[in-house]
């Protein structure tokens, strides 16, 4: 008569009738417990993008509804809590030279350029801005206005 057991580890015993039993090594709890370790990783690693995701998703939906205090309320919050983030200080910047607030929106920029945002979205930006200053005839910047049509964001002067 053989008798198996299993468990953790994969010694061989004696059982009291003298026949040496193989225990088999746990792989299947191994297995499980590494796939449980690496999920919690991934979704420890991936959380925090996840979560920037919905928060630019909420800003971007206030944007498209001009709902320019709420977008910027957001953007406050997404900043203070990422202050190194290039695309919530462009937006930010952005909703700010919407609201005429041009201080925060010389300032956001500056602070996106500096954190990498990409150059030609800036200089769109300030180009918006002498159009809603009047220092830019908006007649003479065609290519302004066919670029929000190509995806550029906030293209509404």
């Amino acid at each position: 008569l053989i008798v198996r057991s299993y468990s953790v580890f994969s010694l061989p015993i004696a059982n009291p009738t003298g026949l040496n039993i193989q225990r088999r090594a746990g792989w299947i709890s191994a297995k499980l417990l590494w796939t449980i370790g690496l999920l919690v990783l991934v979704v420890a690693l991936g959380l925090p993008y996840i979560q920037r995701y919905q928060e630019l998703l909420n800003i971007q939906s206030s944007i498209d509804r001009e709902d320019l205090s709420q977008a910027r309320l957001l953007l406050q919050q997404f900043v203070a809590q990422r202050p190194t983030d290039a695309e919530g200080l462009y937006l930010l910047g952005s909703v700010a030279r919407r609201q005429g607030d041009f201080l925060t929106f010389r300032n956001c920029m500056e602070l996106a350029q500096t954190q990498g945002w990409p150059e030609a979205a800036i200089d769109f930006q300030t180009k918006l801005q002498g159009i809603q200053l009047g220092k830019l005839d908006p007649a003479q910047h065609n290519e302004l206005l066919t670029k929000g049509d190509q995806g550029v964001e906030n293209a509404v002067i």
